[in-house]
């Protein structure tokens, strides 16, 4: 089973899909690497929650002011707006999985986690040789396409470090429920070296990581099973109790469980609100 089949994160509202902010799926041999290819449209302050998605992107920016931006790793969720003062954005963004962006990078990913930067400070390359074929077209397709074809050209799977991507495996295949010993013990290598190879290659402990992705799991399931049951949640997911399970969730969603619920489905398209 390769990674994006046992693991999907979602952002904050994963049914929204408009003229405002629209994504779309990689080709398949880049889905293990590729989250999404996403465009935005909009402006004058419109606000949206940033939830810890386990991703980074690299944004393009058109128009006015054109430009790239970088974002590492989060695990805070804000309030962002677009377009303050008035502006319209376009964006065009590449969603890469946590374990993945090291593929494309030219410096380490140490310092990334909570990191807002010009892309070409770690993609200097793709930064260069992307944005003046993505503005020369306009469609989130045919920019996909475009971006795929650089994308596949520069994939070496093999350059990854094997006890990162194994790590990264393990935690993805326990919803984050491993514990860190057991983790440096299956690799074979120590706690300090996996904490070291895991910042060079994601700006993130593996602790960190296990934890969003234990969050993201969480999510998934409180969207998706309709018989979800918080008290075997709590079990499945490694809590000490169903106060330690919502107070982890807030943490990292700010919203309660209901709340968080109730503000993905009031995003959700006119698809899905008309299926059955």
């Amino acid at each position: 089973m390769e990674f994006h089949e046992l693991y999907r994160p979602l952002t904050a509202a994963p049914f929204r899909d408009s003229t405002v902010y629209r994504e779309i799926l990689p080709l398949p041999v880049l889905r293990p690497w590729v989250r999404c290819f996403w465009e935005f449209h909009g402006g004058n302050g419109l606000s949206t929650l940033v939830t810890p998605d386990t991703c980074m992107d690299v944004i393009f920016v058109f128009g006015e002011r054109p430009g790239t931006l970088f974002c590492g790793i989060d695990d805070t969720t804000v309030w962002a707006v677009a377009g303050p003062g008035g502006r319209q954005t376009e964006q065009f963004a590449i969603r890469f999985y946590p374990w993945a962006a090291a593929l494309f990078a030219e410096d380490t990913l140490r310092d990334a986690k909570n990191l807002r930067c010009e892309a070409g400070a770690y993609f200097p390359k793709l930064q260069e040789e992307l944005a003046g074929k993505l503005s020369a077209v306009r469609t989130l397709e045919q920019r996909a396409a475009v971006a795929e074809c650089w994308l596949l050209a520069h994939l070496d799977a093999q350059s990854l470090n094997g006890d990162v991507l194994q790590a990264a495996w393990e935690i993805v295949e326990s919803r984050g429920g491993l514990r860190m010993g057991d983790l440096s013990r299956s690799l074979h290598i120590s706690m300090r070296q996996l904490e070291r190879l895991f910042r060079e290659h994601m700006g993130v402990s593996p602790k960190k990581l296990s934890g969003l992705i234990r969050y993201q799991s969480l999510w998934r399931e409180v969207l998706f099973d309709r018989d979800f049951n918080i008290h075997d949640a709590v079990l499945r997911y490694g809590y000490t109790d169903q106060a330690h399970l919502l107070n982890d969730f807030r943490k990292y969603h700010l919203l309660s469980l209901s709340n968080a619920r109730a503000f993905a489905y009031g995003n959700m398209s006119h698809f899905y609100k008309t299926r059955p």
